[in-house]
């Protein structure tokens, strides 16, 4: 079980803002003293000169990734090569940081920015950048940067309704306030505005893409499609904790609700703290009119617990391997201490259900048996009940293909919080193998809307690209679908939905590149497997599917 020492040393980890470390491979004659004055408002904090380029320090990775994307399109006539790492100065380790660096750099093609794994954790797709999965540098990943593409305009069919997004909490400047009380109202709040049906809420994966960075109306309208915007700040006052929270119109700029929210700390420390209902109550009068009625919210019964669910939370989103492992037993720490909270089975039956997407799996048998189980303590305990019947309702689809069940447990979801995304994103799945793909296209869009800057956006991007598939609407899901591979080269139902789009387009020689890059991904898929893993192949349009593969020259048997 992790100890209170380990736990604070991994919630300092996760929660620092880290720096970065660029490395420019070019002749030193070719920029030199210049450098600086080309990179503008994003200067690095510390420029070296080293035999083949320069090495530049950063604050964070986001503002790194910004220079290294200036000095490609600044340099096209005289293309560099740019590495970027991570420097975690807290730990001296600028010559590692530079070493790393200067291997991606080297590797890079002219005019490529190559970052490493670690480094790739600490930016936001969409956002930031577009993250490419590229090659490995002495058996590690590294991936290409691209700029960030401009947001798609607002969709037609988005409900006219308001869009709120929250803002993670911060520290007041200047308090001691410990921040896992933030972390702790943060997801409090989260909860409790999830319960009006009247607006729908972006994901808390979402939000934590503005943990270190900026947030203006504009980039959260833009990205997000947020009509409005929550943020504030926390501090502690003797034995006071205050949440102080505004709200404002992303459209106008005008703020339309703001309150002080003051309770002595030790009710924080509950499992019904009032925080989260207070805010719901006051936010929906101003938005609506009208109160919220009280609801059950019940959470863990420590401060210590939740500091471990949010750093599971955070690990289980990361690309490393190693990162998602940390993140089981983190879980399993808190279902030892906590057996009877819901919130950390749940975590633990998607973490099952992830390691099966990711081919992570040693047994998929037993990892569904594993999150079953878990899902199902978690219906039997109180707490965020949306999340356990989501994950139960896929695991349900996907492994055990009973449809009915599973889209009872996904309409159930949303009738305890309609802006569950990832039951959004199930139920999608679930309707395609139904034969309702219309309805499967406006669910995975309903669930991208609710989590658009997702630290998962492969995964959402292959669910929407399979029912759009479905709904034959081959060009979107090609884009989706390719966007997705881009991201995680090895996720192999993606690979096959974007082969199935090509074969149906008539682009036979791209659908056969990737059908090549699929059997290289897993050398034993073929249509019967095909029609042993995908739920929906003894439909009719999964017939059409198989038949799409066979013309693509994917052998009927291994």
């Amino acid at each position: 079980m992790a100890t209170s020492t380990d736990t604070d040393a991994l919630w300092q980890e996760l929660n620092r803002p880290l720096q970065a470390c660029l490395a420019v491979e070019a002749p030193a004659q070719t920029l030199g003293a210049a450098l600086p004055d080309w990179l503008g408002p994003v200067a690095p904090t510390r420029l070296e000169t080293i035999d083949d380029g320069h090495l530049l320090q950063f604050d964070d990775v986001a503002t790194a990734a910004q220079a290294a994307l200036r000095l490609q399109a600044d340099r096209a006539e005289t293309p560099l090569r740019l590495g970027l790492s991570l420097y975690d100065a807290a730990q001296g380790t600028w010559s590692v940081a530079g070493k790393e660096a200067q291997a991606l750099a080297r590797q890079a093609a002219p005019g490529e920015v190559l970052a490493s794994e670690s480094a790739c954790d600490q930016l936001v797709p969409g956002l930031d950048v577009e993250i490419h999965a590229a090659t490995e540098l002495s058996g590690a990943p590294a991936y290409s940067l691209a700029p960030a593409a401009a947001p798609e305009p607002k969709p037609d069919w988005q409900q006219n309704m308001p869009v709120l997004m929250l803002l993670p909490p911060r520290v007041a400047p200047g308090n001691a306030c410990d921040p896992v009380y933030a972390e702790l109202l943060h997801y409090g709040v989260q909860r409790a505005l999830s319960q009006n049906k009247a607006w729908r809420l972006i994901s808390r994966q979402s939000g934590e893409a503005f943990r270190h960075r900026g947030a203006s109306t504009a980039v959260v309208r833009s990205h997000c499609r947020a009509s409005h915007v929550a943020a504030g700040t926390v501090s502690l006052n003797g034995r006071s904790l205050t949440l102080e929270m505004h709200v404002v119109d992303t459209g106008s700029g005008a703020e339309v609700w703001r309150g002080r929210i003051s309770h002595p700390v030790a009710i924080a420390r509950w499992t019904e703290n009032p925080y989260g209902r207070d805010v719901l109550q006051g936010l929906s009068d101003a938005l609506m009119g009208q109160p919220c009625a009280d609801r059950d919210m019940a959470g863990l019964p420590e401060v210590e617990s939740y500091r471990l669910l949010f750093s599971a939370m955070t690990l289980m989103h990361r690309r490393s391997r190693h990162d998602f492992e940390r993140a089981q037993k983190l879980l399993q720490a808190l279902c030892q201490r906590h057996p009877q909270a819901s919130d950390p089975q749940a975590w633990l039956a998607k973490w099952h259900v992830m390691r099966v997407a990711q081919r992570f799996s040693p047994s998929v048998r037993e990892d569904t048996e594993a999150a079953l189980a878990a899902a199902e303590r978690a219906l039997a305990r109180e707490g965020d009940r949306a999340l356990a019947l989501a994950i139960d309702g896929h695991v349900r689809a996907y492994l055990s293909r009973d449809f009915n069940a599973a889209e009872e447990r996904l309409q159930a979801a949303l009738i305890e919080n309609p802006s569950e995304s990832l039951a959004w994103l199930y139920l999608s799945a679930v309707q395609v193998y139904q034969g309702r793909a219309r309805e499967a296209a406006d669910a995975a869009r309903m669930a991208q809307l609710l989590s658009p800057l997702d630290p998962m956006r492969y995964y959402y991007d292959s669910f929407a690209a399979h029912a759009l598939l479905a709904a034959e609407q081959f060009a979107p899901a090609t884009v989706l679908a390719q966007r997705s591979v881009s991201a995680f080269p090895g996720h192999v139902p993606t690979l096959v939905t974007l082969a199935i789009a090509r074969a149906l387009q008539q682009q036979e020689g791209l659908g056969r590149r990737v059908i090549e890059q699929l059997r290289r991904v897993d050398p034993t898929y073929c249509v019967a497997g095909f029609h042993v893993v995908y739920p929906g192949a003894k439909a009719a349009y999964g017939q059409r599917w198989a038949t799409a593969l066979r013309q693509l020259g994917l052998p009927e048997q291994v």
